[in-house]
């Protein structure tokens, strides 16, 4: 219901004279998609091309991450997990399968065959050879996925395997049982080091040279091993969610920040220069080049000291909602809110501390700016944000998912099931319950849209 009332406010948005029969145009640093339209779980580079596995599909970037384009079914790819380049063929994890085109994307088949569960959880190239887990086993695959074999028949029964992670002919998987090993194509499983065998989720991992290292992201760890996978001292207690090596040094990915070490995990050090968020969500390296994705795509080419965004201006934000009045354009991002006053030729920034806990939706009404926030209700400005004032007297609930106005009447939304629809006579100032029943009473509202005297 968002997307389409944001269809019906752009479609009034737009409905001028002047531009009635013009043809639609990208503001200037908005691209068609960006990698933070979607959640993104995966990030992989091959030669020139960049693929972001996304919640809501797989993308592809030519032109080192500046624009983005979907290549499949977003109903058939939503919660794409994981993407691998094998030489011509791409393989792409969605929520439960694995899928593989042989044609750059065009065309998609079913990957699975000789796969058993319900849902593949794990997937992974190492050499020529593909890896993959599912809620009933690991499998592995020599002929680019077409055909899967099982190498877990000796493997003790773990409820609930969520990863692997593969070094030469040593294979982990994790799950809810720990930790196990096999070195010898499956044909007997151990439990792994003590030290990593309670771990029920390898988050990432990686190698130089001989040293190898694990993350887990539900225990909280990185752990190296200098002895080909024998024992794996902690060498660190963050949650680390995804980790590269580049040349001799590492870096680690977290929801707080990115962490670089220069002596093969022993220290860390945070590096943030240039990063404008500190949720890394993946990390890729091409040749001399480090990219790591938060609210946008970074490359560094100092080895992870210093970053650049990839996107320009307000592309590296997701837009999470739109107003307009009397030549004004603004966009807001999670904490943010952007000024434009030339149809989007430029933008001006605003991130006041009263936004920081998240903005659903904004509405302008003359010189008042409103928004709705995750947990501080509706918050009005009267001076182009930089003042706030928390207007929810009468409110049931601070999470407000949706603002809109008719004539003098403004109509809220509460983001929850019993919180239902709010009407204010006086901007704001005090609100009251609209009761529509229990239909409407026990419904979780995303948006709402007014159009002449209907309510949607």
């Amino acid at each position: 219901m968002k997307y389409l009332s944001n269809l019906v406010f752009a479609f009034f948005l737009f409905l001028s004279p002047q531009i009635l029969s013009a043809q639609w145009i990208n503001p200037n640093g908005f691209n068609d998609i960006t990698v933070m339209d979607f959640h993104t779980y995966s990030f992989t580079i091959s030669g020139n091309d960049m693929y972001a596995g996304t919640f809501s599909g797989l993308l592809r970037s030519t032109d080192n991450g500046v624009s983005w384009t979907c290549i499949n079914d977003r109903s058939q790819f939503e919660s794409t997990r994981k993407v691998i380049v094998f030489d011509s063929l791409l393989l792409a994890l969605n929520q439960h399968s694995i899928y593989r085109s042989t044609d750059g994307g065009v065309e998609w088949k079913l990957a699975t065959s000789g796969i058993t569960g319900s849902a593949v959880l794990s997937l992974i190239l190492s050499d020529t050879v593909l890896y993959a887990a599912s809620d009933k086993g690991v499998f592995v695959s020599t002929n680019r996925g077409e055909n899967w074999s099982t190498i877990s028949s000796n493997l003790p029964e773990i409820f609930g395997i969520r990863s692997l992670a593969v070094f030469g002919s040593r294979v982990f998987v994790s799950g809810a049982g720990g930790t196990y090993l096999t070195i010898n194509g499956g044909s007997t499983w151990n439990k792994a080091d003590s030290t990593i065998s309670d771990c029920t989720n390898i988050s990432s991992f990686t190698s130089i040279a001989d040293t190898f290292f694990i993350c887990t992201d539900l225990e909280g760890g990185v752990y190296r091993s200098t002895d080909s996978g024998a024992t794996w001292p902690v060498t660190s207690n963050k949650s680390v969610g995804t980790i590269i090596s580049h040349g001799s040094n590492l870096l680690g990915g977290t929801s707080w920040g990115l962490f670089l070490s220069t002596d093969r995990g022993i220290s860390w050090i945070e590096t943030y220069d240039g990063l404008e968020s500190k949720n890394i969500a993946s990390l890729a390296v091409s040749g001399s080049d480090i990219y790591a994705v938060s609210n946008t795509v970074f490359r560094s080419t100092d080895g992870g000291s210093s970053w650049a965004p990839q996107n320009p201006a307000l592309n590296k934000f997701a837009i999470r909602s739109l107003a307009v009045s009397a030549g004004k354009l603004l966009a807001a991002g999670y904490s943010s809110i952007h000024f434009s006053t030339d149809i989007g030729s430029s933008w001006d920034k605003i991130e006041p501390s009263e936004l920081s806990s998240g903005i659903n939706a904004i509405l302008l009404s003359g010189s008042d700016l409103f928004v709705a926030t995750e947990s501080r209700g509706i918050l009005i400005s009267t001076d182009d944000g930089h003042n706030w004032t928390e207007r929810n007297t009468g409110l049931s609930s601070k999470n407000i998912s949706s603002l809109v106005i008719s004539g003098t009447r403004m109509y809220a939304a509460g983001d929850g099931s019993v919180d239902g629809l709010f009407v204010s006579s006086n901007k704001g100032v005090s609100w009251q319950h609209l009761d529509f029943g229990p239909d409407i009473q026990n419904m979780k509202i995303a948006n709402i849209a007014v159009i002449n005297t209907n309510l949607f």
